[in-house]
């Protein structure tokens, strides 16, 4: 054997139990034991028969137990079932047309945009679009309640119990920091509104949560605008304004406290305080 004096034999006695057959003497060449994959090596770099307690009287290597269990196999092909296929097919094709549309209309404005502009960006054929939204309506759609249910989101963790007016605060101020830290949603968010003389229904649920608690204020008597849908604006506007100055002059000195300042202005100047005289 190449590497090896041709008379160099290995000579291993397995241990006898009592009452049982003569010792079995093994004899070879002497072959460098390579450990089997997921099995301790034995100490040391030197070649060498295996440990006596991986040995069986008939000479079989037996496999060293694993230091840590291997990781299980990934499952058949066969689980993934031709329904679930086309599903996943689906999901992937509505993303792609969906993430291009954004990226055209943050690039040229909706005024710019066309499904056939979106056909040459995105690689999928116009009756592939229509297939999957409709028309291009339906697609502005679909995109806009995208980005509206991030928003949703995040004012559903606030807390909706207690005055509306602290329920207002955090709200608006919640609304303004989603915008510092997405500021293309705003921008794409009111390049999409522009379209509608009110907002479609995908959007409710956000209009629900930002408009409720001037609601609650109107019933209550509690508010010196002329109508509850006046204050909503007035807020949403410096909202917007806050967030619009911040996106076009990023390197401006604002004031930390500006979104703060602002909003509890507007809360003193439009709310009546309650019966204890808080404002909020």
């Amino acid at each position: 054997m190449e590497g090896f004096p041709k008379k160099c034999v290995a000579k291993r006695t397995v241990p006898r139990e009592p009452g049982s057959c003569p010792p079995t003497v093994l004899s070879g060449p002497h072959i460098p034991y390579e450990p089997f994959p997921g099995t301790t090596p034995p100490l040391g770099r030197g070649a060498g028969p295996p440990p006596l307690d991986t040995l069986t009287p008939l000479g079989i290597l037996h496999a060293v137990p694993p230091s840590r269990p291997l990781p299980p196999e990934p499952p058949p092909l066969s689980a993934t079932t031709p329904a679930q296929r086309r599903r996943a097919q689906r999901a992937q094709t509505r993303r792609a047309i969906l993430d291009a549309t954004e990226a055209l209309l943050l690039e040229g404005g909706v005024e710019n945009f066309s499904i056939r502009r979106l056909v040459g960006a995105c690689g999928y054929t116009a009756p592939t679009v229509y297939q999957h939204f409709g028309d291009k309506d339906g697609l502005l759609d679909a995109l806009l309640e995208e980005h509206f249910k991030r928003l949703e989101r995040r004012l559903k963790r606030l807390p909706s119990d207690g005055d509306p007016v602290a329920v207002l605060r955090a709200r608006a101020l919640a609304y303004i920091r989603f915008g510092f830290k997405n500021p293309e949603d705003i921008r794409l968010l009111n390049s999409l509104r522009g379209r509608h003389a009110e907002l479609p229904e995908s959007t409710a649920g956000t209009r629900v949560l930002l408009e409720r608690p001037w609601l609650e204020l109107w019933e209550a008597g509690r508010l010196r605008a002329g109508d509850w849908r006046s204050a909503a604006q007035a807020l949403g506007a410096i909202c917007y304004g806050i967030m619009l100055g911040r996106m076009e002059a990023p390197d401006h000195d604002w004031s930390k406290t500006l979104a703060e300042d602002a909003i509890d202005a507007l809360l003193r100047g439009l709310v009546i305080p309650d019966a204890e005289g808080n404002p909020r």
